[in-house]
């Protein structure tokens, strides 16, 4: 299981989110959950989940030490849950 994230030296990579697909703290769970072994196997060291600024709904940010492999996915789901957004965020030099 990744670990927690660290607050700061961090590079953030934003994805476009429409406010009516926006998920639930269950459903960004879920999909953590769901993605967790993936996202690790692709570098990345931590996951969490928070409030999207300044709109209803959550989404995943996900941490690498390196920068995020080409392709890596800008959302995912989980089972029939809602499209959850995801962030990554690159920390460098720790």
């Amino acid at each position: 299981m990744i670990g927690s994230a660290p607050n700061s030296g961090t590079k953030t990579t934003l994805p476009a989110v429409r406010a009516a697909d926006m998920a639930t703290l269950e459903d960004a769970e879920a999909a953590r959950l769901a993605h967790q072994d993936r996202f690790g196997a692709m570098g990345a060291h931590a996951i969490e989940i928070q409030p999207v600024r300044e709109q209803a709904g959550y989404e995943l940010i996900v941490h690498f030490a390196k920068t995020p492999p080409d392709g890596f996915p800008r959302s995912v789901r989980a089972g029939k849950a809602a499209t959850v957004p995801v962030r990554t965020k690159t920390t460098r030099g720790q």
